[in-house]
């Protein structure tokens, strides 16, 4: 269980409050760093008492345990919690201990997850970003316990041709996708009938000039989705529909769909799904933004590393890309120096010491809330703020510690994961 998970668990077996209601947050100061909680607000809200009376019962309640070296009520009523410094270091034997599997979780609990771009353009560079994205969102998630299947839906007729060359464009990028499709899949079975014949004799569509047409959600939008033409012909709209439902007939615990169609496209397309299953809340449609194409750059780091961190500006990102890759090549030949020379250097700076150890600490929450707002570009924030810490003590040359070879390991542990779960290679696995 993540530090935060922990303390939240305390907090609520000490007083009866639900865990979702409990908010904990990693204070990082120059001075200390210590987990603050709003616990005391929500009780004193809830129970009309005084914030000292009850910060009081938390901390009788809470009198010892391996975790917890202190609480204090600060002025903003705010549970500060100071973490045992033993622990801390106990941590660092679990991250060496785990290794490549620190970190990894199973708040997925094997959930069965679509994650599927949907190409109009058969142009795959004008892709790239999001399926860069898709494809890190997918490592995480899996490391994070859930069953991911990543697809592209071509909506083209040269659908054989096309899907060669994008996998082959796609393998440069470092990317595999599980799965294509396109319309001629549905054309071949009777799927698309029965789908659009619920949708036919239900309230949601219309007749106009022998043509079958949903009624636009947006009535000031002109825009008509035309189900059926009057030749009888399914759409390539009813063809999508009825490939997103057949999703839900293959039991996806939840649908993510990138498309770079326009918004009333994506409102009828949800509000249709939702008709035909009643509900939708686990289908979720993201308009695809910016898919600039990189030009003249073969490094796959660098362009993975630039559409992660949403910048296509080499100059302004060069220095930290430089950090980010080579750190753990950097660490091992400090660890190597260390060994060798242990008595040469001096203290280490201790607050600067424990800065890092609570920020290796705190990853294993910094997966779980990746997972949760699909967001790659915090690990990659982490990492960089956990580089800064490191190379305060590498310029200072403070290595005299019992402590400090182990730290720099788990460090380098970490940071490794990180690339990996973003689909980067530190520069001494190149």
């Amino acid at each position: 269980m993540s530090i935060k998970n922990t303390l939240k668990d305390l907090l609520s077996q000490c007083i009866d409050i639900p865990l979702e209601d409990i908010k904990i947050r990693l204070e990082n100061n120059t001075n200390e760093i210590y987990y603050t909680s709003n616990i005391i607000l929500i009780l004193e809200e809830k129970l009309n008492q005084n914030s000292d009376i009850i910060y009081k019962t938390i901390k009788n309640n809470i009198k010892s345990n391996e975790i917890i070296e202190d609480l204090d009520l600060l002025e903003n009523k705010l549970l500060k919690i100071t973490i045992k410094k033993d622990y801390l270091i106990k941590n660092l034997n679990k991250i060496l201990e785990k290794n490549a599997e620190y970190g990894k979780n199973n708040i997925g609990n094997n959930q069965s997850i679509n994650i599927e771009l949907f190409i109009n353009n058969f142009e795959i560079e004008n892709y790239i970003k999001t399926i860069i994205n898709i494809d890190n969102i997918s490592r995480i998630m899996e490391f994070s316990g859930y069953n991911i299947e990543k697809e592209i839906y071509i909506n083209d007729v040269n659908y054989i041709q096309l899907e060669e060359k994008i996998k082959e464009k796609l393998d440069n990028y470092r990317i595999y996708i599980e799965k294509y499709s396109n319309n001629k899949n549905l054309e071949e079975e009777y799927l698309i009938e029965d789908v659009l014949n619920k949708i036919r004799y239900s309230a949601n569509c219309y007749i106009e000039e022998n043509n079958i047409i949903i009624k636009n959600i947006d009535e000031e939008s002109k825009e008509k989705y035309i189900l059926i033409d009057n030749q009888g012909n399914y759409t390539d709209f009813s063809k999508y529909i009825a490939h997103i439902y057949e999703k839900y007939k293959n039991n996806y615990d939840n649908i993510i769909i990138y498309t770079d169609n326009n918004e009333n496209y994506i409102i009828n397309l949800k509000e249709e799904i939702k008709y035909l299953n009643n509900n939708n809340n686990n289908l979720n449609i993201k308009k695809i933004e910016n898919n600039s194409i990189i030009k003249n750059e073969t490094n796959m780091n660098k362009i993975r590393y630039m559409y992660l961190m949403n910048n296509y500006n080499f100059e302004e990102l060069a220095k930290n890309y430089y950090k980010v890759i080579t750190i753990s090549s950097k660490l091992e030949k400090i660890i190597k120096k260390i060994n060798n020379k242990l008595d040469q250097y001096n203290n280490i700076n201790n607050n600067i010491t424990y800065n890092i150890l609570y920020k290796l600490i705190d990853f294993e929450d910094l997966i779980i809330t990746t997972c949760q707002y699909k967001e790659p570009i915090l690990l990659m924030n982490y990492a960089s703020e956990l580089i800064n810490l490191l190379n305060i003590i590498i310029e200072s040359n403070s290595f005299n510690n019992k402590n400090i070879i182990n730290l720099l390991n788990a460090s380098k542990i970490i940071i490794n994961n990180i690339l990996r779960l973003t689909g980067l290679i530190p520069e001494d696995e190149i």
